[in-house]
């Protein structure tokens, strides 16, 4: 659909293009293209016209350049090459310095190539040598896709030619994927099979309906969801198959591409899902939940989340991005690619796969992309190079090291087993057509490559040949020992014919210009020896050090004998002064580094921390300075207090995700990382008092902690999330949650349930703990505009606003988080009868009583057991015996996180916690400094 918008676009402009070029006079032309011919040769025809009619000289038509065949004439190169000569300029844009280096899989290849065509008829031996030179990979098709396949090319008549682009995309719908069969498209007939394998097959088996502004759905009762999961995915679509077992295994990020979206995109975001894969930025798509045993997958790892107690490192959630033209399917596009490209994705922990439909062939940028999954074949493979163009970019691997800067390209191609068939399928035909129309279009940009008015200039720059091979670890965890980066025959650097070398036609000789210094006197000599020295004092105002070969390389601009002149010049001589932060020396050579050496020292042999650190400076007197007592501003909330905090909010969250997700999937405890015990001490502002609280409060994290892994029924997710969710409600200001919002986009999960989609705006809302008040967040997190916001607060059927706490839909003691004097609190409440007034609660930390805490813990306990075949350690014995908790901090604590995790096990298909929003919406007032309260 995208394609033929641009197609029609492009038509729209032609005639007001020509009409311009045709009568205008004077006027300075200039087309830059990366692809002169897309779909055929012919296609430089109209190109080259343009800039004749530009300078209105003659144009040309095709029989002019071309037989009936397709063939350039002789005299068709010879005035292909002259219109060249005038017009036409060369620059090569892929290299293998600053793009991955690209990769064929190592798969099974075809052993050979079927003898006939989907018809049957046999197919000339010249064109079936193709596949050895692409990087296909065969996938056997079996099971439905096979009899599907089978069916639809026996219907087509022997004595045809080629195929209709109908019963093409038919074919490559049938090679994708076959939903089951339903009562209404049951039978071993071709109708059947239509309405099992094409565009909307997907909704025979499957019900949509759009909630919150996304497409959700949910498998028919009579299929069920089951026929998703790896294993028996091979009988429907073993293509899909074939992806998941290497995204699996795989390291680093995956795009997969396919140009169908309910036929492609859609049903293998559904696979993934079914397999244990978390959708980025929106709900998940299948209703159903994870199919698969062992629960979600590991981005880091083969292995699932009830697999990975073993695993040397955190359990991560491996979560795919899915790019399309749909926004109810796709809402995200822009935060997904922003996601993926951040340099925390450059292992794929942030987005482990994207899949892409039309709409990410063009003008996306992606990076660490490691495997290309092509899933669909198409008959022009400049098609296929714009695909692989998004995930192959200019320096997008840099930040991986340099055995992983790749890229493995697999051409997914559908292959009938050599003992039901000889033919070949709809796939194999594509590329066969499209390396027949690449090869004609290649022979014209080879002749205008020759003859391009800079050919002589450039030519060494555009052929690399002679590079040694590299060794190169793929994204299967393969080393490849010997990986030839040289341009190889038939690719699209080489124009895709048998041989990268070319002469320029003419062929000019090119000398060195001699070089010419009679003007550089000694003044000239004086003033660039200047700018070299203020230059190295530049570059040692920013570090006190710097390696040999870094330093040479920062001026590689500069005549090598000039450089040596200048170091030789000033390394050890005190007259040559430079300065890091306040620290005045000169530069001394040192084991291959050059270096400050401080005039305060004397001793050459200080390690380099010492060079640049502070030292006090004797004095003659010293009288303190009193300090002045900073102004207590009871409005500023505690963790906002730390005017220089030494942990960044992004560190921090970090930090705490990967503890969570540790301790909610491996029954040995671990110690809260730095981030977090240097967080405490933050907030604690050296109060002796409030840090022992903080302490206690991890002590009831580390007893809560080994509770949940002794108990026998469990679930990590349910753990990790009542876990995750305490840190951002009760560790974090307003304004830390705001700025992760906007940079750490796997944050989301924490604001979910609070986001708002009013038409295609997603609003992010927050409780304001000073006015008690929603603030709506809309893009870039500015605040919405007053008609946005009333708007929102006019829908009073939003399920959180008419939601009723009472016996019936609330545990009987529940909790809920509300404002008080600025800060937000755990409160604790009794769930009213029906009808009755949502209670204020009191603040658990705020109560003396501690039996009455303790009841409440045995009776959660109680509740637990029941449905949890243990109570958690919350019974008398527990609480009350060696291990007696004794104050309010460390019970309520404890209470917080029971209850946490009661409501996200909806024990009961009850609420047993209201976080700031729910609460607010709920009814729940706060208190405020004014005395005032509010709901």
């Amino acid at each position: 659909k995208e394609e033929k918008g641009d197609a029609a676009a492009g038509k729209m402009l032609t005639p007001f293009l020509l009409d311009v070029l045709r009568y205008s006079e004077g006027m300075k032309f200039c087309v830059l293209t990366a692809t002169p011919m897309y779909n055929t040769y012919k296609e430089i025809i109209f190109m080259l016209n343009l800039l004749l009619m530009n300078d209105k000289k003659a144009t040309i038509i095709a029989s002019d350049i071309f037989d009936r065949n397709g063939t350039i004439t002789e005299k068709g190169a010879a005035r292909l090459s002259a219109i060249a000569q005038h017009y036409v300029s060369f620059m090569r844009g892929e290299n293998p310095i600053s793009f991955p280096v690209r990769l064929f899989p190592q798969v099974p290849a075809l052993s050979a190539y079927p003898t006939m065509d989907p018809r049957g008829a046999p197919l000339p031996a010249d064109e079936t040598s193709y596949y050895q030179k692409l990087p296909l990979a065969p996938v056997i098709l079996q099971g439905e896709t096979l009899r599907a396949s089978m069916l639809f090319m026996n219907d087509l008549p022997a004595d045809g030619k080629g195929l209709s682009t109908i019963m093409l995309e038919k074919l490559v719908h049938a090679g994708n994927i076959v939903v089951p069969a339903t009562d209404s498209t049951r039978g071993d007939t071709i109708e059947a099979y239509t309405l099992r394998a094409n565009s909307e097959s997907l909704w025979t088996v499957m019900d949509q309906q759009i909630m919150g502004g996304e497409l959700r759905v949910r498998a028919k009762a009579s299929v069920g969801a089951k026929w998703l999961v790896e294993g028996e995915l091979a009988n429907f679509s073993p293509k899909f198959e074939f992806l998941l077992k290497r995204v699996r295994n795989a390291e680093g990020c995956i795009f997969a591409y396919s140009r169908f979206v309910s036929g492609g995109a859609l049903p293998l975001a559904l696979v993934l899902e079914a397999n244990g894969y978390t959708p980025y930025e929106r709900k998940p798509i299948l209703m159903d939940g994870i199919q698969a045993q062992g629960g979600r997958q590991c981005a880091m790892c083969p292995r699932k989340e009830r697999e990975h107690a073993s695993a040397s490192h955190a359990f991560s959630p491996a979560y795919y991005g899915l790019i399309t033209g749909n926004t109810n399917l796709s809402p995200q596009n822009e935060k997904i690619i922003v996601a993926q490209r951040g340099i925390a994705n450059k292992d794929g922990k942030m987005i482990k796969i994207v899949i892409g439909s039309q709409i990410a062939s063009e003008g996306v940028d992606f990076r660490f992309i490691r495997e290309t999954h092509v899933i669909d074949s198409w008959y022009h493979l400049n098609k296929t190079e714009q695909i692989l163009g998004r995930a192959i970019r200019f320096l997008s691997h840099c930040a991986l090291e340099k055995e992983r800067r790749n890229n493995t390209v697999y051409l997914y191609v559908g292959v009938i087993p050599s003992d039901v068939s000889n033919r070949e399928t709809a796939d194999l035909l594509s590329y066969r057509m499209g390396f027949r129309k690449a090869v004609q279009i290649g022979r014209v940009t080879r002749i205008m490559k020759q003859s391009a008015i800079d050919c002589n200039l450039n030519k060494d720059a555009i052929i690399v040949r002679g590079e040694p091979p590299v060794k190169q670890i793929d994204a299967q965890r393969v080393e490849r020992e010997a990986v030839n980066i040289n341009d190889t025959p038939f690719t699209a650097v080489c124009d895709w014919i048998e041989t990268c070398e070319y002469q320029c036609n003419p062929s000019l000789p090119m000398k060195e210009l001699d070089i010419d210094d009679s003007t550089y006197d000694e003044f000239s000599a004086r003033w660039r020896v200047h700018q070299i020295k203020e230059r190295i004092k530049q570059m040692f105002s920013v570090q006190s050090f710097y390696q040999s070969e870094d330093l040479w390389n920062s001026m590689a601009d500069i005549p090598r004998l000039a450089i040596v002149d200048v170091l030789h010049d000033i390394v050890n001589n005190r007259a040559f002064q430079v300065k890091y932060n306040d620290t005045n020396g000169y530069i001394r050579y040192c084991n291959g580094y050059y270096l400050l050496q401080p005039n305060v020292y004397a001793d050459l042999t200080i390690p380099l921390a010492i060079r640049v650190a502070k030292f006090p400076v004797k004095r003659d007197n010293y009288a303190p300075i009193q300090p002045e007592l900073a102004k207590w501003d009871d409005d500023v909330k505690v963790d906002d207090m730390a005017a220089v905090p030494s942990v960044s909010i992004d560190r921090l969250w970090i930090a705490i995700v990967r503890w969570v997700d540790h301790l909610s999937t491996n029954s040995e405890y671990v110690d809260p990382p730095g981030e977090v015990d240097q967080r405490r001490r933050d907030i604690s502002q050296h109060d002796a008092e409030r840090l022992d609280q903080f302490l206690q409060i991890i002590q009831m994290i580390q007893r809560f902690h080994r509770a949940f892994h002794l108990s026998t029924k469990q679930n990590p997710e349910s753990f990790r999330r009542a876990l995750l969710f305490y840190f951002w409600d009760e560790w974090l200001s307003l304004s830390e949650q705001r700025k992760l919002v906007m940079s750490t986009p796997s944050v989301l999960e924490c604001i979910r349930n609070d986001q708002y989609q009013f038409g295609k705006t997603l609003v992010n809302r927050y409780l304001d703990p000073k006015s008690g008040a929603v603030i709506f967040e809309c893009e870039n997190g500015k605040d919405c505009v007053p008609s946005f916001v009333h708007e929102i607060n006019r829908d009073t059927k939003e399920p959180m606003r008419v939601f009723k706490v009472d016996r019936n839909t609330t545990g009987e003691r529940y909790g809920f988080i509300a404002p008080k004097y600025g800060d937000l609190v755990f409160k604790t409440a009794e769930a009213p009868m029906p009808g009755g007034v949502v209670p204020r609660g009191k603040e658990c930390a705020n109560v003396s009583n501690t039996k009455g805490h303790l009841t409440i813990l045995m009776n959660l306990g109680s509740i637990l057991e029941t449905h949890r075949m243990t109570d958690f350690e919350l019974n008398r014995e527990k609480l009350t015996g060696k291990e007696e908790i004794r104050n309010s901090i460390r019970l309520c604590t404890l209470m917080d996180l029971v209850l946490r995790y009661m409501d996200e096990e909806k024990i009961d298909k009850k609420k047993w916690f209201f976080r700031p929003i729910m609460a607010f919406y709920t009814g729940h007032k706060g208190l405020f400094r004014d005395g005032s309260s509010a709901e």
